[in-house]
C-alpha cells in the first residue's frame, strides 16, 4: 500500500502533472485510489462508459483495440478522454500477471482541475500530444483516436432540447450539423446547457480549417469550456479560459503544422436569463451575423460584437453585450456552410434568404424553423456543399 508521500512523489514524475504545485500534489493524492489485479483481469472494457483514469505503477497491461494491441507499464496512463467526456471506452485494457494501478475518477477530477488552470493545461497538452502523435503504435494516430468522426459527433449535444423554469417549458432549442463532405471530422462546434435553475448557457464556434487539426481544437474547447463552467461561467471568464488555451495550443509547441493557416477559432458564447428577461453574448471574430428575432417589434437584429478569434492574442478582453429576451423571441445560430452554401451558378444562399426565410416562419417550433432552414439551403445547392454546417434555433415559448 502506498503512503499519501509516495503516490505524491510518483504521480510528480507523470508529464500530466510537470506544473503541479505541492499543494496540488496532496489534493490528488488524496483522491487517487491504489487498485490491484491479477493476469487476465479486465481493468477497462471497451464500448463502456468510461469515468475514469489510471496510471501504472507496478506490471503491465495489454491494450486491444480495432483487432490491434500493444502493451504499457510503469507510469504510463490510461483513459485520458474519460477525463472531458463520458462516452464509451475506444479500447480494452487486459492485466498482463499482477498489476498495481492508480485510479482518480472524473468527478474527483474535475474538482481539482475546475479552479486551477496550470492543471488544466498540463492535462490538455498530454491529451492533444497523444492525440497527434503516433509514438511508435500507428494505431494510436489522431486519425484513429477520431475514426469515422466519433469524437466529433459525441461531443455535440441532443439535437432537441426542453429547458423549463419553474416547473413550466420556457425554451426549445433544436439543432443539426454536418461536417465537410471530405471530412470526417470538422472545426464546427456548439452545445447548449443550464447553468442554473433560470439560466441556459449556448456556444457555437468555427476553427478555421477542417480535419482532424480542427477536430482536435474542438476537443480542447470543449473540456476547457465545461471545466471553467463548473467554477465561473460568466461570459468574461469563459472568453478568457478559453482565448488562452487556444493560444497556448497554437503558439507553445501543440500545434507545429507551420504551411496551415493558424486554427484560430471564431466562437460565440450566449447565456440566457430568464428571470431578468435578457440574452447577454460575446463574439470573438464570428464573422457571420447571429440572428435575434424579436417577437414585439417583428424585426431581425444581428447580433455583432468586434473582437479577434481565439487564440489570437494571449491578452484579450471580450466585449459583452445585452438584449431583452421575450416571449416568442427567436435566436437563430450558425456558421458559415450554411449561408455560402453555392448552387450550381456558383450563387451563395446568403444572409438576405436566410433573414427573409426567418421572418416567414417565426410561427413554427424550433425544429419547424430549423428543417425549413435545411430544406431551403438544400434546395438551392441541390445537396452540394463545401463547408461544415452547423445551425441553433432557441425559441421562447
Amino acid at each position: 500500500m502506498l503512503t499519501t508521500e509516495e503516490k505524491m512523489v510518483f504521480l510528480k514524475e507523470m508529464r500530466l502533472f510537470d506544473d503541479a504545485s505541492v499543494s496540488d500534489m496532496s489534493n490528488i493524492a488524496d483522491v487517487v485510489h491504489e487498485v490491484y489485479f491479477s493476469d487476465g483481469d479486465a481493468i477497462i472494457v471497451e464500448g463502456d462508459v468510461g469515468d475514469s483514469l489510471y496510471f501504472v505503477v507496478h506490471g503491465k497491461v495489454t491494450v486491444r483495440r480495432s483487432g490491434m494491441e500493444f502493451q504499457l507499464g510503469p507510469k504510463d496512463c490510461i483513459g485520458e478522454m474519460a477525463m472531458i467526456d463520458d462516452q464509451p471506452r475506444s479500447a480494452s485494457v487486459i492485466s498482463i500477471g499482477d498489476t498495481t494501478l492508480l485510479r482518480i475518477d472524473r468527478d474527483d477530477f474535475h474538482r481539482i482541475i475546475q479552479s486551477n488552470v496550470r492543471l488544466l493545461r498540463s492535462f490538455l497538452k498530454v491529451v492533444v500530444e497523444k492525440l497527434r502523435t503516433s509514438s511508435v503504435r500507428e494505431d494510436y494516430t489522431m486519425k484513429e483516436v477520431i475514426k469515422a468522426g466519433v469524437i466529433q459527433m459525441s461531443i455535440l449535444p441532443k439535437p432537441d432540447f426542453l429547458f423549463s423554469t419553474e416547473g413550466k417549458p420556457a425554451l426549445e432549442v433544436s439543432s443539426t450539423y454536418y461536417p465537410h463532405p471530405g471530412e470526417k471530422v470538422s472545426g464546427d462546434y456548439y452545445d447548449y446547457f443550464p447553468l442554473s435553475d433560470h439560466q441556459m448557457g449556448i456556444v457555437i464556434g468555427d476553427v478555421m480549417g477542417h480535419g482532424t487539426h480542427a477536430g482536435m481544437i474542438v476537443c480542447i474547447a470543449k473540456g476547457c469550456l465545461h471545466t471553467q463552467i463548473m467554477s465561473d461561467y460568466s461570459i468574461p471568464k469563459v472568453m478568457s479560459s478559453l482565448n488562452e488555451i487556444v493560444y497556448r495550443f497554437i503558439y507553445t509547441g501543440l500545434s507545429d503544422q507551420d504551411d496551415l493557416i493558424p486554427p484560430y477559432m471564431n466562437f460565440c458564447y450566449f447565456i440566457i436569463d430568464l428571470q431578468s428577461h435578457t440574452v447577454s453574448y460575446s463574439n470573438a471574430g464570428h464573422n457571420v451575423p447571429q440572428y435575434h428575432y424579436c417577437a414585439e417589434t417583428e424585426n431581425i437584429n444581428t447580433l455583432e460584437t468586434h473582437a479577434f478569434s481565439l487564440g489570437r492574442f494571449v491578452d484579450m478582453e471580450y466585449e459583452v453585450s445585452e438584449l431583452r429576451w421575450e416571449k416568442g423571441d427567436i435566436l437563430v445560430l450558425y456558421t458559415d456552410g450554411i449561408v455560402d452554401a453555392e448552387n450550381k451558378e456558383e450563387m451563395p444562399y446568403g444572409s438576405n434568404r436566410l433573414e427573409a426565410l426567418i421572418k416567414q416562419n417565426t410561427h413554427l417550433s424550433a425544429e419547424g424553423i430549423k428543417n425549413t432552414i435545411l430544406e431551403e439551403v438544400d434546395r438551392h445547392c441541390q445537396g452540394t456543399y463545401g463547408d461544415d454546417r452547423s445551425l441553433i434555433i432557441v425559441k421562447m415559448l
